[in-house]
């Protein structure tokens, strides 16, 4: 009965959301951005997890679960490195790179960092001579560690570093933030329940400033339920809801249809601040200890750069 409610309401939501509309005051579009000063934090991480709309906080089964719930990492069960790929605003560049280790009996550790590398900016002098170039480096460091405390019940902790720099004044910010989640998988087979705290530190100054930014803490919950069908190909249909700071309540949907645990179809849904929504989608090849990953989703509302593409690579030795 609770999965039949599950997918009832998963496909209501999804006809609530098919009409995509913006917002519209007095002829202009109403932004609903909540500034941060923080915000490559936001841009989501891993081909997987961006397919399916950003609803990732049920899922554990990839290093990529350390950006959405570190409780997801108790999952993995052989060491694993994950790689990913995206240009997110016109040239600006978005990496991640991350690799854990199970422990047994004491529980899964990762290490992973995510760096957003903005276009460099030439400095003209007064007659118009270039005297340099503006270059700014932002990235997120965070030490991971997840178990299981129960059959069914995993937790897990980010211990995270975020610095944003800029080259060519030398300044730079630093604070420091945590995350903690949870991962129950509920008493019927193939449903699923996630938690996360996620950017929960202090604020970022920048050397010279006065104005101190909050990181995008973050609520994230949901639901995950995967369909086993004939021959071993199964469904997975996800459901997300998240929270920024002091901005309303969002969703996010997700659906994979999986064909000889090989290749993977990947379709979702998601809305963030400032107007940024819109359908997601993906392919997933997996090959022996490999799995390749690519997604296009909504970027940004700037013409000629509404959508983006992501690649990654997970490798498990």
């Amino acid at each position: 009965m609770i999965k039949k409610i599950f997918v009832t309401v998963y496909f209501l939501l999804i006809a609530y959301h098919l009409p995509l509309t913006t917002e519209v005051w007095g002829g202009e579009i109403v932004w609903e951005m909540k500034e941060t000063g923080v915000d490559f934090l936001r841009y989501g991480i891993g081909g997987r997890a961006t397919a399916l709309g950003e609803s990732y906080v049920a899922i554990g089964e990839d290093i990529f679960s350390s950006y959405w719930n570190p409780a997801g990492l108790a999952k993995i069960e052989r060491p694993e490195l994950g790689l990913m790929h995206s240009v997110v605003l016109a040239n600006d560049l978005l990496e991640f790179i991350g690799f854990g280790y199970p422990l047994k009996k004491i529980g899964f550790i990762g290490l992973s960092g995510f760096f957003n590398i903005p276009e460099s900016v030439p400095v003209t002098d007064n007659i118009g001579k270039v005297v340099g170039e503006i270059k700014w480096l932002d990235y997120a460091l965070s030490l991971s560690y997840a178990r299981k405390i129960q059959k069914n019940l995993s937790f897990g902790l980010n211990l995270k570093m975020v610095e944003m720099s800029e080259s060519f004044s030398g300044t730079k910010g630093t604070a420091y933030a945590g995350d903690l989640g949870i991962l129950y998988e509920i008493p019927l087979k193939g449903l699923n329940f996630g938690f996360a705290l996620l950017n929960y530190g202090n604020k970022l100054q920048m050397e010279g400033e006065t104005k101190k930014d909050d990181l995008p803490r973050t609520i994230r919950a949901g639901f995950a339920y995967r369909l086993n069908l004939v021959g071993g190909d199964y469904l997975l249909l996800t459901l997300d809801e998240n929270k920024v700071l002091n901005d309303r309540w969002r969703t996010s949907l997700g659906s994979e249809i999986g064909f000889f645990e090989m290749i993977f179809l990947r379709f979702g849904y998601y809305e963030k601040e400032g107007n940024v929504s819109g359908t997601t989608y993906g392919l997933g090849l997996k090959f022996k200890n490999y799995r390749f990953d690519y997604t296009n989703v909504p970027a940004t509302q700037m013409i000629g750069y509404e959508r983006a593409n992501k690649i990654s690579i997970v490798i498990s030795f």
